[in-house]
């Protein structure tokens, strides 16, 4: 298997669900007692947060030379385990090696998205993401129309993932999220575009399908390592 390589603390609760799935792939492909081959550069989130949408630039000077740390530890392909800060990484494209594969959250989202059949996405996450039109935007880019919930919905998703970012899950979020989700079912999917809404929704009960970019970035990361 190669190297993957993660950026991670991006918050913290949602790098530990990488470092569980893709450790869980290696048991699946290898068998028990296997793990796989990680390097994690895990990074202090909280300046990043208090630039978001108000100072991108800043979020652009944080974050290179973080993710060029990782390039410099020479994995085989890299995954930044965070929707928002893919934004950044197309921002500075020309800034990273071209011999080591970023796999790409959103890129991967979208063409699963279309295998499956789907049109018509709703796109939830933080509330800068909902905002900026970078997530929407790459997804509509491959095909899909994208739907973003109202003001007062952004607000509240926004209040459940800060919450799960610092490590604690409101007791009200499932419940939450399946009204919401049933209020747009004129969507095909819903994308959780931010790596700790998985924690808070349950697919099995869920009024629409749900699109985990997590696990599809793992997905894809670990197809690339064992050469699928």
């Amino acid at each position: 298997m190669k190297t993957i390589g993660l950026l991670g603390g991006t918050a913290w609760p949602s790098t530990l669900e990488y470092y569980r799935y893709l450790n869980q792939l290696a048991q699946r492909e290898f068998g028990p007692r296997h793990s796989a081959r990680l390097l994690l550069k895990s990074i202090d989130y909280a300046p990043f947060i208090d630039c978001y949408g108000t100072d991108w630039p800043g979020v652009l000077r944080l974050f290179e030379p973080e993710l060029a740390e990782l390039f410099a530890m020479r994995p085989d392909c890299v995954v930044v385990c965070c929707n928002t800060l893919h934004r950044a990484i197309d921002e500075l494209a020309d800034r990273w090696p071209t011999d080591v594969p970023i796999i790409h959250i959103v890129d991967e989202t979208a063409r699963v998205a279309i295998d499956r059949g789907y049109d018509r996405v709703l796109l939830l996450g933080t509330q800068f993401t909902m905002e900026n039109g970078y997530y929407a935007g790459r997804l509509e880019a491959a095909g899909l129309t994208v739907d973003i919930p109202a003001a007062e919905e952004r607000a509240r998703i926004q209040h459940i993932q800060s919450a799960i970012s610092a490590g604690h899950m409101p007791n009200d979020a499932e419940a939450y999220f399946q009204h919401l989700l049933s209020r747009h079912a004129n969507c095909d999917a819903a994308v959780l575009a931010c790596t700790e809404l998985p924690a808070a929704t349950n697919a099995e009960t869920s009024p629409l399908p749900l699109l985990d970019p997590l696990t599809l970035q793992c997905d894809a990361a670990f197809a690339f390592a064992v050469d699928r």
